[in-house]
């Protein structure tokens, strides 16, 4: 679902050539027009003369008509829109920020500044994970999600409280990404000394990569930067993160030396007068949702539908996985880890032989990198009846569940922060 609803960084570019393709193509057809007109011979032109600029201006109104009623009549994007999902909570008992819809999505510093500081508190939780952490499935008024619920479990309504959970969420987020985040806050100086990260993992995002555009300035930042080229020996053991790194510092370096490309150019002087070119990140989200739907239904896929590994992308996956419990361990924060919960009683959309071996391979590297990093299978933990449908087609859901659901996420979580003694004041960070 949210893949296709929230823009990631090649969606954005395929929407913005499309865009630029379509104003170079209203702009050669104006100038042709213009000379058809314009011309001392009185000359009316040919017919052929006449289809480019007629042909280009007829498509272009339809394609503004199209997402004008596209926006109008698709009920389920309106009603996502309009909050059937959880929202950003940012309360006295908790906050947690889902960046997919925050006031500047584009800004991570925003959410820097609202996490407690070593004066603040001794200890500080930061859960981290997708959309099974923001979405609720059946939102109903005053449902809250599971960092919300573990903040009132260990604080009541305090904030930020003895032991402040605060929670942080991307649509799809995948490992390269929350390894990111993690390093970031492992790194950071200023905050709390017992730092205890929750990391939620979900074997589909195995099969995701890159870096969406709102956190690659992560990429640029003083503290990863230098943790990489510290760590530059690590190569031989997680080849393919650092080969990936390598290929998504390479593109931030190439963005910042564009300048002067006429993308640039349009975005800089044109985008903002004109009322369609502003809302390019909505179309570019509708268009994804509805090739998203056509595909669903040529090819008969639904909720179930066996998504297997790609291997490229699996490996690499699980290398950042890896480095990110090696940074936990050497950086003295403890780690949380677990396999985010799956829907019981229907088809499990993930072949089992290979579910099987992702599981296996994540209790290893916890295994791996001392007592301060733990594994946790979390999938079986959600009843049946706290579940839900799928918004589009009323098919079960596999990754979204009620608020019931988060706040037993929530009590399974807080129970083994206290079996582990991860809230007890002694970290070695």
């Amino acid at each position: 679902m949210e893949h296709f609803l929230y823009a990631s960084k090649n969606g954005t570019i395929i929407c913005n050539r499309a865009v630029i393709f379509i104003v170079t193509a209203l702009c050669r057809g104006a100038y042709r027009l213009n000379r058809i007109m314009t011309d001392k011979n009185h000359n009316t032109g040919t017919l052929s003369q006449w289809l480019t600029p007629a042909a280009t201006i007829f498509f272009f109104i339809g394609f503004c008509l199209l997402i004008l009623n596209y926006n109008k009549t698709d009920p389920a994007e309106i009603a996502l829109r309009e909050g059937t999902l959880a929202k950003k909570n940012t309360t006295i008992a908790g906050r947690h920020i889902r960046n997919d819809i925050e006031p500047d999505p584009e800004n991570w510093d925003y959410w820097k500044e609202l996490l407690p500081k070593r004066a603040e508190a001794d200890t500080l939780i930061v859960w981290i994970g997708n959309s099974h952490l923001h979405a609720i499935n059946g939102m109903k008024k005053d449902d809250q999600v599971s960092s919300y619920y573990l903040q009132v479990i260990l604080n009541g309504t305090r904030w930020p409280g003895e032991a402040p959970c605060f929670g942080l969420s991307y649509p799809n987020l995948n490992f390269v990404e929350q390894f990111l985040l993690s390093l970031w806050l492992m790194e950071a100086p200023d905050l709390p000394q017992n730092l205890i990260l929750v990391n939620g993992y979900r074997y589909h995002e195995t099969r995701n990569k890159g870096v969406r555009s709102e956190l690659r300035p992560i990429l640029d930042d003083p503290v990863i930067k230098d943790w990489i080229e510290r760590h530059k020996g690590l190569e031989a053991r997680f080849p393919d993160a650092f080969r990936d790194l390598r290929d998504e510092t390479a593109q931030e370096i190439a963005a910042e030396h564009s300048g002067n490309d006429i993308e640039t150019f349009l975005q800089k002087n044109i985008w903002g007068r004109i009322p369609i070119l502003r809302s390019r990140d909505d179309i570019n989200a509708n268009l994804r949702l509805l090739l998203a739907r056509l595909r669903k239904s040529v090819f008969r896929i639904n909720t179930s539908s066996k998504r297997g590994v790609l291997l490229g992308r699996y490996t690499t996956s699980m290398d950042f996985m890896g480095m990110t419990a090696y940074a936990a361990r050497e950086t003295g924060t403890r780690m949380l880890m677990y396999n985010v919960p799956l829907r019981p009683g229907v088809e499990s959309p993930f072949p089992e032989k290979e579910y099987a071996e992702y599981m296996a391979e994540m209790k290893k590297i916890a295994d791996k990198n001392g007592k301060n990093v733990v594994y946790r299978d979390y999938g079986p933990v959600i009843p049946q009846a706290d579940w839900g449908t799928f918004y589009t087609s009323g098919q079960p859901d596999y990754s979204h569940f009620k608020a019931s659901g988060h706040r037993i996420l929530a009590e399974v979580v807080a129970g083994d922060l206290k079996k582990l003694g991860f809230l007890e004041k002694d970290s070695k960070r």
